[in-house]
């Protein structure tokens, strides 16, 4: 019995890791498919109730301001709580974008 209760604790562990890391790919795919891009935070929370925050902020801009494009990183992190402590997910990824003229 108690290999079976350690079983479903596993498997619900594993869930809602799961689903915190797909809601936060489904957040950072939605910030990635905007064709304009600003430096900015932004809270909230999912449609599944799982907070967030996205973060938006220039990447190397001494390195890219000569260029026609600028460097930003976006980190978006999904937060849940399991087992009464807090647990999150964060996904990191820089995007170029067309400088405007």
């Amino acid at each position: 019995m108690q290999l079976f209760s350690l079983n479903l604790k596993s498997i619900a562990r594993s869930e809602d890791f799961m689903t915190g890391a797909l809601t936060a790919q489904s957040k950072m795919r939605e910030v990635l498919s905007e064709e304009e891009m600003t430096e900015k935070v932004l809270r909230g929370v999912t449609d599944n109730g799982y907070p967030f925050e996205v973060a938006i902020v220039k990447s190397l801009p001494e390195r890219t301001e000569e260029l026609q494009v600028g460097l930003y990183e976006i980190v978006v992190t999904v937060y849940w709580t399991q087992g009464g402590k807090a647990k999150t997910v964060t996904l990191r990824t820089q995007k170029l974008v067309p400088k405007q003229v």
